[in-house]
């Protein structure tokens, strides 16, 4: 696990939390394997970069 500061931890956490009210207001669930790479950013184990590649390669 990187280490990364409370405050960075903070920041992604608000980050995570508006992506899921987007999704929210369209009625859209998250599959449980996008909750956990949004665990994963949040922690700092991925960038947002490798969030977003991730995110492209399934919906394509």
């Amino acid at each position: 696990m990187s280490k990364i500061s409370v405050r960075e931890m903070e920041k992604r956490r608000r980050e995570v939390d508006y992506a899921m009210s987007i999704n929210d207001m369209n009625n859209t669930e998250p599959s449980q394997k996008e909750i956990e790479l949004f665990e994963s950013y949040i922690d700092g184990e991925v960038s947002l970069k490798q969030v977003r590649t991730t995110l492209k390669k399934r919906s394509m």
